[in-house]
């Protein structure tokens, strides 16, 4: 379970360039790709605990309702705040 939920939210970055997923639609994806490829029935609850595994790993952010990988979310957020940092920066202000 936790190797299709990394191989699908590393997977939709590469073949579709996207760095946030809807989290309810990657617990579907990975739940019927994982049984498809183990002939067998999980269940969701199984499907959220292994995803808080790899939340507790760092490798996948979940936020409100979206999922991130780790990388990209943190790549993200230092990105933005140091945009805010130069936006709200008054040193040179008067020169």
């Amino acid at each position: 379970i936790k190797g299709g939920w990394l191989y699908r939210v590393e997977n939709s970055r590469i073949q579709g360039g996207d760095v946030l997923m809807d989290g309810e639609g990657v617990v579907v994806d990975v739940k019927k790709v994982v049984e498809e490829n183990e002939n067998l029935e999980i269940e969701f609850r199984d499907m959220w605990r292994e995803m808080m595994k790899v939340g507790e790993e760092g490798k996948v952010i979940g936020e409100e309702e979206r999922m991130y990988l780790g990388w990209v979310f943190y790549c993200e957020k230092g990105l933005v705040g140091n945009m805010k940092r130069i936006v709200e920066q008054t040193e040179y202000e008067n020169e």
